[in-house]
């Protein structure tokens, strides 16, 4: 497994880069807010990763791919449980994106990749150099690594090592 760690940036917004920027939450939707909002503090690329909330309904990721492929990266969601994810991660590679999320928890058996169908959902991603992005807790990390012993040329990124508060 080739691990990666990925690198959150802050970009912090100085009084002047707020002149025309509205007051209150700023929402991210349309896209194009999100992009408007991210040049003052020279922000021009994104990834944008699939909500664990929305399960496999990738829409919305899907289409600022398509309409933004320079500018949005994506990190889908499929279900490891479809019988047909082989073609779905196929589809997706078409569209540019070859980046799947998988989330670990701390009631997961150490081989949960076996019994979950997580085993071809991770062999059809080495195969075909797909990356694999995780969100991992702290006592779920022993899972990546029984996971890089059966797949050791499986991209692995690391979204997340902490807990939610």
């Amino acid at each position: 497994m080739r691990l990666c760690g990925q690198m959150t940036t802050s970009h912090i917004l100085l009084p002047k880069n707020f002149t025309d920027l509205p007051a209150g939450k700023i929402e991210f939707s349309p896209p194009e807010l999100l992009l408007r909002n991210g040049r003052p503090s020279s922000v021009d690329k994104f990834v944008l990763i699939q909500a664990p909330q929305y399960h496999s309904d990738n829409t919305y990721i899907i289409e600022q791919v398509t309409r933004f492929p320079e500018i949005f990266k994506a990190v889908v969601y499929v279900d490891p449980g479809s019988p047909k994810i082989q073609e779905e991660m196929t589809n997706f590679s078409r569209l540019g994106i070859n980046a799947f999320r998988i989330i670990t928890s701390t009631n997961l058996k150490p081989q949960f990749y076996k019994d979950y169908g997580y085993d071809l959902m991770f062999s059809e991603a080495e195969k075909n150099n797909h990356i694999i992005s995780v969100l991992a807790y702290p006592d779920g990390f022993i899972q990546l690594k029984n996971i890089s012993e059966v797949y050791p040329n499986l991209p692995v990124v690391i979204e997340n090592i902490g807990k939610n508060i």
